[in-house]
């Protein structure tokens, strides 16, 4: 194998000018430097001299690899080297071959981006220069030579399936991988055209067997056609059998109906003079219940007043009243918790009285002890005192006992001085104390207040939210109120105007406006009672009113009901009341024929067409319309009845009118009066109108003065809820910033007490601890002084001197000053205890005034109670009068019901046998329907034999052949059929059981079965011709077309399996061999560096494991480059895991084995690796390095870029790159380290 001996770099990068790095004979060259120095970037002019793509390069783009380094201080002028001059970066590569033959590769670039690419000073094609390198087992597609920096990590953690990609590369079968799919594709085209033309081929031999099989059809057909005309002939005959039949029966049937339906009429009649005296029972019961209705109402109505009114206004006093003796309550409450405050405060002065009290009491004692020692000293003589004296003076005068008094009593004065100042600190500091606690009560007691009367407030926001939507619904209610009058006054306006434009014949008449009042008492009792016909139905266009007015004549002014038993109600009322005569149309049971026929004439329509009106009136439709038809003359009408044969009452807008019977009516060439009516109805739906409008203004004025007393007084309740809210608020404003006041008063206190009382009191406690110090110091001193200097007397007179003068002297006066200060203490004591009891007495004053006020205000409460009480049994004697006569119309109602019932059970038996009765006569009609269907059926039949020409066997009579078959003057009645040449089998199957529908169907099943035979028969005359023809293109496509398709898929398969075989070959060589010994390099590269190498060791220490293995799917088992590869590496001493799961360092030593086996498989003449070290700790490092140096030699050189020693401490040679500041360049420095070796 070859190596690199040199590199020459210029502007290349960080390389400024030329730079020449000289590797040498070293099998393992280690490029070290500082970071920033440049290192990588003889990794990226090793990649670039060797033809790799720039994109694997750390630049943006290839113009980025010339050298770009800053300007010098110097003049640019007098720079030649300027970076400005730079277009050009070139690196060669000195190359030395197995054979030691020298081989320069030399590539570059300008700043356009264009590269040029020469090998030995020769220019060659970008092509020529990779298939050179490839020669010399450098791979620059593959990059089997070199590994950039981060690269490592990413080859182990690739996709399975990248895996196998790069697996493609190394072992070179991705060169057959084009040829391989174009050829696959090739292949399944070819198959997919094969497949086409077999299902081609087998199309054709179907076609064939089609048409020989029409070939045969034509004798089998015309004995099936003689089969056919026999079974039709039966058909028919048994057919009309089956008719004559129906008829004889079918008549028999209609006598017996007939006389069903007489009985009938006869139970009806008795039913319904029951039904008439339950009726009037009915009516008398409605007229109670209307009364009793009114009563509940009127009374309901009196209780609403009277809630709305009366009970909410004492309702809202109530209220008012009940919240004075809550905040009465709560000021009440303030007070006693004051007073609780102020009855601590004098029990706690009680105490310090009676503290003081027994300290003067105490003091006086000793004072009165000290007087009785003072007695024993009066008998002492003049000589005595003489001599005490003389040692005062001998004190004073040779002891320096005046200066020592003289300190003393300063000592003294100072001692009382601070006394005297301790005691009023003290004072203050309870002053201070004590106002604190007031205040802190006080802020407590606002606090309260306030938030007692943020409740309120909240409490007053909602009333004032719910009487303000209250308010809004009122006052919107009587805007629509407002809106409706001022509509309903525009439209009352125009209605009378319209009314007054009307001519006189288009007002009602008497008889017109007596039959509207009685209508509207009816409809005032009854609410079953729908209107007038006359008002119901309207002509839906003017031009049909003649024709409606005739059409309805005299049901104009009938009366539509809801039921028949508020018709008969209605007649009974009429006859009490003497209200003259009517026609009721009640809706369940009146009833009317719908057309049967269809109109085909556009100048005729049916005379419900005409009409408009409710879908609920459809069966008074009916009876009014029938079948009757509206058309536009005379002449589409005589047309209709004559020429298309319709029955029916036909009417013409002019007013002609053609009965059923034949009957014409008409001439008259002006409107008749009838026409006018219709006029009429305007007049009367405009008088409907007012009357309907001036009792809604009329409402709707009394709904407006209700809701304008109800907004006054909401508008009354909310100024007092406003103007308490208002109060409060500003109660609760000023009671916060009370709160706020207070609080800076209590933070100033406590600061003032905590800052400079309690730091004062210290300090005057200290000064006093001193000065007494020193003044029992100096007393100390004189007493010692003294009783010393009185010693020898007191030993002669038998007592002590000293003791005389401290019990004559200075005793008593400390005493009385004692006693003295305690006296003003006790006296200021009882001083501030009688301010307290006054105090007290002015707040339990308080407390009283406050609990007669709520006791007053309880009592008014209570008053107000009693008169809301009062209201309450008002409202519940209505309530009890509209409940008592609720029971009543309960009582009425059971009756009414019980009635009731009695009339619905009459009235269904009369129902009943009304359907009885039209059951039979709807049976009788039908069954005469079913004669006249059978009788047409029979003539139909005979018409369609005589149509189609069936010879049917007749014994009287005969069927016309040459006759129209439609005409109406032919007799069908005389014609005997000769039922004896029915087909005795028929006669068979009936004995059998079966039906005649049974036999029917069997013949026409037998007749359908021969039809359909005979329409598969259909001979085909040209089948032969075409049976011809299909066989000679099946031959000629059979021997060309498929045979040429299946040659071509067959050499296609071939070649596809020759190429599969040598990607397959080609990629199981490398797999292999990788699969073979990944596990052995991975271990090597794992072994613990303390380990030799002919070391036995089993265990762990020994190195890790590794393995690749190949997943695929059953379909791609002879294809593995079609497969994931998963590789998989285990680290010594540890678990199995996925080689995701792996540290950076694992990974790194995972990767690097798989490079390494790679290359062992095809070795390149060099590797260039690029700080694979960076993720290693100093274990892997040192492993790693040791396998490098293991495996350099003069058939594969390492060169390694590091800044770990244990890498390039194992290195033959040295490459040291630096950066010159000066030139702003990298340079570079080489050592042999191999004479260096011993």
């Amino acid at each position: 194998m070859g190596r690199l001996l040199n590199l020459k770099l210029s502007n290349f990068k960080s390389y400024k000018d030329d730079v020449n790095i000289d590797i040498g004979s070293s099998n393992f060259i280690s490029i070290i430097g500082p970071n920033g120095s440049g290192k990588s970037n003889i990794m990226d002019a090793i990649s670039f001299v060797l033809g790799v793509d720039t994109n694997f390069l750390r630049s943006s783009s290839i113009t980025q690899l010339i050298y770009r380094g800053k300007k010098t201080n110097e003049n640019v002028e007098n720079n030649d080297d300027s970076h400005l001059s730079v277009t050009r970066a070139s690196v060669e590569a000195i190359y030395q071959k197995n054979d030691d033959s020298i081989v320069k590769f030399y590539r570059d670039v300008d700043l356009d981006g264009a590269s040029r690419y020469k090998i030995n000073g020769k220019i060659h094609s970008l092509q020529k220069y990779i298939h050179a390198l490839n020669s010399e087992n450098i791979l620059v597609e593959v990059r089997n030579f070199l590994v950039f920096q981060g690269d490592v990590e990413q080859v182990a953690s690739k996709d399975p399936f990248d895996l196998t990609n790069f697996f493609e590369r190394i072992s070179g079968s991705i060169k057959f991988k084009k040829e391989y799919d174009q050829i696959k594709q090739e292949y399944l085209r070819t198959a997919n055209e094969c497949g086409d033309a077999i299902i081609e081929k087998k199309r054709l031999q179907t076609e064939i067997s089609h048409y020989t099989e029409s070939a045969n059809k034509n004798d089998k057909y015309n004995e099936k056609l003689d089969e056919k005309q026999k079974l039709t002939i039966q058909l028919q005959l048994f057919q009309l059998y089956l008719i004559d039949d129906q008829l004889n029966a079918v008549d028999e049937e209609i006598d017996n109906i007939q006389t069903d339906i007489g009985m009938v009429e006869d139970s009806l009649k008795a039913k319904e003079e029951s039904y008439d005296i339950a009726l009037n029972e009915n009516v008398k019961y409605q007229f109670a219940l209307k009364n009793n209705n009114k009563n509940i109402k009127e009374f309901l109505a009196a209780s609403k007043k009277l809630k709305a009114t009366t009970l909410n206004k004492t309702q809202n006093e109530s209220k008012s009243y009940e919240s004075t003796i809550s905040e009465l309550n709560h000021n009440l409450d303030i007070l006693k918790v004051d007073l609780e405050n102020h009855n601590d405060m004098i029990a706690n002065l009680k105490e310090t009285k009676d503290s003081l009290e027994k300290s003067c009491k105490h003091i006086k004692a000793e004072i009165d002890v000290i007087e009785n020692d003072q007695a024993k000293f009066n008998n002492i003589d003049s000589n005595v005192l003489s001599q005490i004296n003389n040692i005062k003076s001998d004190y004073i005068s040779l002891k320096g006992g005046d200066i020592l008094d003289k300190e003393i009593q300063l000592k003294g004065n100072k001692l009382d001085e601070l006394r005297i100042n301790l005691r009023k600190v003290n004072k203050q500091i309870d002053a201070y104390e004590n106002l604190i606690k007031e205040q802190q009560t006080e802020k407590l007691q606002k606090e309260k207040t306030i938030l007692k009367a943020e409740d309120t407030l909240q409490s007053k926001d909602h009333d004032v939210h719910t009487l303000e939507k209250q308010k809004k619904k009122v006052i919107a209610n009587n805007e629509s109120l407002k809106k409706k009058i001022n509509f309903d006054n525009i439209k009352l306006k125009n209605t009378l105007l319209k009314i007054d434009e009307l001519s006189a014949d288009q007002r009602e008449t008497k008889f017109e406006v007596k039959q509207r009042d009685m209508l509207r008492s009816l409809k005032n009792i009854y609410p079953g009672v729908n209107g007038f016909v006359i008002d119901l139905f309207r002509p839906s266009s003017s031009k049909y009113n003649t024709a409606v007015s005739l059409l309805i004549g005299r049901n104009l002014y009938s009366i539509v009901v809801d039921t028949a038993t508020t018709a008969n109600a209605c007649i009974q009322y009429m006859k009490a009341q003497r209200l003259g005569i009517a026609t009721f149309l009640p809706l369940d049971v009146v009833s009317g024929k719908n057309p049967d026929f269809a109109l085909n004439d556009k100048k005729a329509v049916f005379a419900s067409e005409g009409l408009t009106y409710s879908r609920e009136l459809n069966s008074v439709l009916r009876y009014i319309c029938s079948d009757t038809i509206f058309s536009d003359d005379l002449k589409t009408a005589q047309k209709l009845r004559w020429n298309d044969n319709i029955n029916a009452k036909i009417i013409t807008l002019n007013g002609d009118v053609i009965q059923k019977s034949g009957i014409m009516t008409g001439g008259s060439t002006q409107a008749s009066g009838n026409e006018s009516r219709w006029n009429k109805i305007e007049y009367q739906t405009f008088v409907s109108t007012k009357d309907k409008l001036i009792d809604h203004l009329k409402k709707c004025h009394d709904s407006i003065g209700s809701n304008d007393m109800l907004i006054k007084d909401l508008e009354n309740q909310l100024s007092e809820i406003e103007k308490d809210h208002n109060d409060i608020k500003l109660n609760i404003s000023f009671n916060k910033s009370e709160v706020k006041d207070i609080s800076k008063q209590i933070e100033y206190n406590q600061e003032k007490l905590s800052n400079d009382l309690h730091s004062e009191k210290s300090e005057l406690e200290r000064s006093i601890a001193m000065v007494q110090e020193d003044f029992d110091k100096l007393t100390e001193k004189k007493n010692s002084l003294l009783e010393s200097m009185f010693s020898d007397l007191s030993g002669r007179l038998g007592f002590s001197v000293f003791e005389y003068e401290n019990t004559t002297g200075n005793l008593l006066k400390e005493k009385n000053k004692q006693l003295d200060i305690l006296s003003r203490d006790l006296s200021e004591v009882i001083t501030k205890m009688t301010f307290e009891d006054r105090k007290k007495k002015s707040i339990l004053n308080s407390i009283f005034n406050i609990e007669k006020a709520i006791s007053d205000n309880v009592k008014v409460v209570e008053d107000i109670q009693k008169m809301m009480d009062n209201i309450d049994k008002e409202i519940n004697g209505l309530t009890e009068k509209s409940e008592l006569t609720a029971k009543e119309v309960e009582d009425i109602k059971t009756k009414f019901e019980e009635n009731k019932l009695l009339v619905s059970n009459l009235s269904s038996e009369i129902d009943e046998i009304k359907d009885r009765r039209d059951k039979l006569k709807a049976e009788l009609s039908e069954k005469e329907s079913i004669y006249d269907s059978y009788e047409k059926d029979r003539v139909q039949l005979l018409k369609n034999c005589k149509m189609n020409a069936i010879e049917i066997p007749l014994i009287n009579g005969s069927l016309n052949m040459d006759a129209n078959a439609d005409d109406n003057d032919f007799d069908y009645s005389i014609v005997v059929l000769d039922y004896d040449q029915l087909d005795k089998k028929l006669f068979k199957l009936k004995n059998k059981k079966l039906s005649n529908v049974e036999i029917h169907n069997n013949i026409k099943n037998k007749l359908a079965d021969v039809e359909k035979e005979l329409l598969t028969l259909q001979p085909n005359v040209h089948a032969k011709d075409r049976l011809k023809d299909l066989k000679g293109k099946y031959n000629k496509y059979n021997n060309e077309v498929v045979h040429d398709l299946k040659e071509k898929e067959k050499k296609l398969l071939d070649k596809f399996k020759k190429v599969k075989n040598q990607r397959r070959q080609s990629f199981e060589e490398t797999l292999n061999y990788v699969m073979e010994n990944i596990d052995s390099v991975y271990k090597e590269l794992t072994v613990d560096p303390s380990i030799s190498g002919d070391s036995t060791s089993s265990n762990g220490l020994m190195g890790g494991s590794a393995s690749i293995n190949l997943e695929f799917n059953e379909e791609d088992e002879d294809e593995p480059y079609l497969a994931a590869l998963k590789y998989q590496a285990t680290p010594p001493m540890k678990k199995f895991k996925e080689i995701e799961y792996l540290s950076g360092g694992e990974k790194t030593v995972a990767a690097l084995a798989l490079l390494f086996t790679i290359n062992k498989f095809k070795p390149s003449p060099f590797f260039v690796l690029d700080e694979i070290d960076a993720a290693l700790d100093a274990t892997n490092v040192i492993r790693v390095g040791n396998y490098i140096k293991k495996h350099a030699n003069k058939d594969l050189q390492f060169i390694v870029i590091s800044l770990k020693n244990s890498i390039f401490e194992e290195s033959d040679a040295l490459v040291g790159v630096y950066r010159n500041q000066k030139q702003n360049s990298s340079n570079v420095l080489t050592l042999d380290l191999s004479v260096y070796e011993p």
